[in-house]
């Protein structure tokens, strides 16, 4: 299941970064479909999906493998409220700091005693703080709109956006090999 859930992450943002390249590059950013800054880009929408994904096995987690289903519960539940959140604003870190904390800290202290899917739920939260750390100090640094249209700008588009798409398809792998390999109790 891990295996799976990298060579999904990788193909996805080989063809995120190859698509956001050509756009750039190519076109000018005319296919605002394609272009990463966009929350409806094809991949805006598949990173909202994959947060999905990671909400539901959150969920499924509480449900099937009953270790700690409360917390588990709410993490899901958290993260699905953050995901209209993500769709309809742009980023602030004001606003976000306090529910991604909790993010974070639960999906890391329920990950704990997890053995392999505890690493890859561990790298996504990495992946996820460098694109957050990414968005940050992007906005800071980019003060005028003129920047949108330079190769380095677009190279740290590629870099945050992906990683945060790779962030939450591997978090969402991670819970889901967690559930995988928790033992089947008789109730199951």
């Amino acid at each position: 299941m891990i295996g799976l859930g990298l060579v999904l992450a990788g193909t996805v943002i080989v063809m995120f970064a190859a698509s956001q390249a050509v756009d750039f590059g190519v076109f000018n950013l005319r296919f605002h479909w394609l272009d990463a800054d966009r929350h409806l880009s094809i991949f805006g929408i598949a990173s909202l999906l994959a947060q999905a994904a990671t909400a539901a096995a959150c969920v499924l987690h509480a449900r099937v493998v009953m270790d700690r289903p409360r917390a588990w519960l709410a993490l899901g539940l958290l993260l699905g409220v953050l995901i209209p959140i993500r769709a309809l604003t742009a980023f602030n870190a004001s606003v976000l700091a306090v529910p991604l904390a909790c993010v974070f800290a639960l999906l890391f202290v329920l990950t704990w005693h997890s053995g392999t899917s505890r690493r890859i739920v561990w790298v996504a939260l990495l992946l996820l703080a460098l694109s957050l750390l990414l968005h940050k100090v992007g906005l800071d640094a980019d003060s005028s709109t003129a920047s949108d249209y330079t190769w380095s700008y677009q190279t740290l588009g590629i870099i945050k956006h992906g990683a945060e798409l790779a962030g939450w398809i591997l978090a969402a792998t991670g819970v889901a090999a967690d559930i995988a390999a928790a033992p089947v109790s008789p109730e199951r």
